[in-house]
């Protein structure tokens, strides 16, 4: 079976260039590798062309304009069906790697069982517990959604004025002694189908690319593998999480040179939450029709 590797690139050239090399290691040369970059502002968009000009195995695309997360990675993803006709199509996260040597066949094996649309493998990162796959099962209400969009928007309102966002995060610890929830890590060693899968590493297989040109595009960033866990609910296919796939995250490289003041990337965050969010909203009530 044929894989195609879709990686969206924006100014971290030496993780893009890390992930490429652990595709060709443990996939080999017989997979088509699609790096589309998103106008990366520091030009390494312009030295990934050069560099892999003349390898038949790398496609470099250049966006003319940044174009999010959602609609970037589609622009990959239509050029693999389109040019690759590939059996899965992997989008991943520049800033992750493909650790095992037999990670294809792990994959045709998965999908031999349980003909799955989607697929999330254990994402490995620095810091442990490894929590980002599996995810819940369902969904957060419309209600939640709209209370969520309101309170965003409070502390959009509040770091406009003098940063306060960040006093008013810290009170809210100090006062309610809010912790992070504690992740089941014995979740990582059991299989299951129908949750939500992480964003940074998905595999697609024919099932889906057959019926879908990749993710929703109505979004910048955040939201879109819930967005793509509502697709499937609504559509009546299948995701699966394995255990049996292990990937490595460095986690957000990309997202961590957008803005190198902290206050600035809390405004850029909160927007795109808030936006991302009333697509949610949306799609949950009307489809994505």
């Amino acid at each position: 079976m044929k894989f195609s590797f879709v990686i969206l690139h924006y100014n971290a050239l030496p993780d893009t260039i890390e992930c490429i090399d652990s595709i060709k290691k443990c996939v080999g040369r017989d997979c088509g590798i699609v790096v589309v970059d998103n106008k990366s502002p520091n030009g390494t968009g312009v030295e990934l062309d050069a560099k892999y000009r003349d390898d038949t195995q790398v496609t470099v695309i250049l966006n003319p304009e940044n174009e999010g997360f959602a609609r970037g990675n589609n622009v990959g993803f239509r050029y693999a069906k389109e040019y690759q006709n590939p059996d899965f199509i992997v989008m991943l996260n520049n800033d992750t790697m493909i650790l095992q040597d037999d990670f294809a066949a792990r994959v045709e094996k998965e999908y031999e069982q349980s003909h799955f649309a989607v697929l999330g493998p254990v994402i490995k990162t620095p810091h442990k517990p490894y929590s980002s796959n599996p995810g819940p099962s369902k969904l957060p209400s419309e209600n939640w959604y709209k209370k969520y969009v309101r309170k965003v928007s409070f502390k959009l309102f509040l770091n406009r004025i003098f940063g306060l966002d960040a006093v008013y995060e810290w009170l809210l610890r100090k006062l309610l002694g809010q912790k992070d929830k504690k992740f089941d890590e014995s979740l990582l060693t059991r299989r299951a189908e129908n949750v939500l899968l992480h964003g940074s590493f998905l595999i697609f297989s024919r099932d889906y690319i057959s019926k879908f040109d990749g993710l929703n595009d109505r979004t910048f960033l955040y939201h879109e593998e819930r967005l793509l866990f509502l697709r499937l609910l609504q559509n009546g296919m299948k995701s699966v999480f394995t255990p049996d796939i292990e990937i490595f995250h460095k986690e957000d490289a990309a997202t961590k040179t957008v803005s190198a003041k902290s206050r600035l990337k809390r405004r850029f965050q909160y927007e795109h939450y808030i936006n991302s969010a009333k697509v949610m909203l949306d799609v949950m009530r009307n489809g994505e029709n």
